[in-house]
């Protein structure tokens, strides 16, 4: 396995992440979210947050533990390698957390009902936080 990578968040005031591994995708990536999102149906605060693969699933649980959300994953791939980011879309003022990326390697999170709900109300404005 790849050793540990360390990097800086560029965008939305995220302070940093650590990424293990190309193969092993979104290992312990800590994020600050400066708003609040929505992941497997549960809506999360702003905050400090720990994404970590658990199964087939991607668990996003708050540093202090008082938050934690679960969704379905699958696996993904993009030909090219454009680092670490999160993919949300937005519908009006919410927030779903669809992809998290390392290089060309991803995941993609299941859409929860709520979120196919809303994409027949009105079109997703993809939002793309970038790490470096």
């Amino acid at each position: 396995m790849v050793g540990t990578k360390l990097g800086t968040l560029l965008a939305h005031g995220i302070r940093g992440c650590i990424v293990e591994g190309v193969k092993t995708v979104v290992n312990d990536l800590l994020i600050g979210a400066p708003q609040e999102f929505t992941v497997g149906g549960k809506t999360l605060p702003a905050g400090s947050y720990v994404i970590r693969n658990f199964g087939n699933s991607l668990q996003v649980q708050s540093r202090d533990g008082r938050h934690t959300a679960m969704a379905f994953r699958q696996p993904i791939e993009s030909p090219k390698a454009e680092g670490t980011r999160l993919i949300f879309k937005r519908y009006g003022d919410r927030r779903f957390l669809c992809q998290v990326w390392e290089g060309s390697m991803g995941v993609q999170l299941t859409p929860t009902k709520e979120e196919r709900e809303q994409a027949k109300k009105m079109p997703a404005i993809t939002e793309e936080t970038r790490m470096r």
